[in-house]
């Protein structure tokens, strides 16, 4: 151990034990105690608790990842699901959003299609749901 890392885990080591009032005197000369007499410090509890808390934080960064992945998935599975769709049933599915009370007043029945932006924002938005619905009542 060189003289930098043996000062840090020194310096952690009496910071530790200065926070748990088990130094008498001063935490400078306890410092100087214990680097002059070359005991093994060693890991101290500290140590142990960050090691502890980076596993921990590490392994819900991966659960985290996990769920985002599962939810790319599904969003990749119901954007497909969309594309899929003949003409005929994106007529059926427009129908069925302006008959549960979706807006409509640009809708061309001929495309299936809405030509006003926020109109069909919010029939897309309804689409996404409906077909994700769908497909989780299948699975």
């Amino acid at each position: 151990m060189t003289a930098p890392e043996r000062a840090l885990k020194t310096a952690i080591y009496v910071e530790e034990r200065a926070r748990k009032k088990q130094i008498k005197g001063s935490a400078g000369g306890y410092a100087r105690t214990v680097s002059e007499k070359g005991s093994d410090i060693g890991m101290t509890q500290v140590d142990g608790e960050q090691a502890q808390k980076k596993k921990e934080a590490s392994a819900e960064r991966e659960k985290e990842r996990a769920r985002e992945d599962a939810a790319d998935a599904r969003a990749k599975q119901t954007t497909a699901a969309i594309k899929a769709l003949s003409l005929d049933e994106r007529r059926e599915l427009a129908e069925a959003y302006l008959a549960d009370g979706g807006k409509g007043k640009t809708y061309q029945q001929e495309t299936a299609t809405f030509k006003d932006a926020v109109e069909r924002t919010a029939f897309t938005a309804w689409l996404r749901a409906t077909i994700s619905s769908r497909a989780n009542a299948r699975a």
